[in-house]
């Protein structure tokens, strides 16, 4: 369905089919076999994260369900590498919760550049 999206000419004014970006989204899941711990950052109530990917194009090509608590970076190299869209991504942005140091190692390893958008930058030592 991706692929029908990006073939529209139209579509081609709201920006690059090489870059994307991910950000998780809290959901509030009140099942009782729903085995996470709450995260006080979301209350107390339990829940999942929905974590997606979006091209530049606006169109989602990767979306993964994935523990609260997990911090967003260990899912960023296997969305960038396991779509399956036609979609040749060439540089990916995340929030600061999907950077580690790491991430920037494996994303210039596997040949994407890597461009979060880091909280706080100035307060931060290299």
């Amino acid at each position: 369905m991706i692929e029908n999206n990006h073939r529209r000419s139209l579509v081609s004014y709201w920006g690059n089919r090489s870059i994307s970006s991910s950000d998780g989204m809290h959901v509030r899941v009140e099942v009782s076999s729903l085995s996470t711990d709450p995260n006080p950052h979301y209350g107390s109530g339990k829940g999942a994260t929905i974590y997606r990917f979006v091209s530049g194009q606006y169109s989602s090509f990767y979306s993964k369900v994935i523990n609260t608590n997990a911090r967003n970076a260990v899912h960023v190299i296997e969305g960038l590498l396991h779509h399956e869209s036609d979609l040749s991504i060439e540089e990916h942005s995340t929030d600061t919760a999907g950077y580690t140091d790491q991430i920037f190692g494996l994303t210039h390893l596997l040949g994407f550049k890597f461009a979060p958008r880091l909280r706080d930058l100035s307060d931060s030592k290299l």
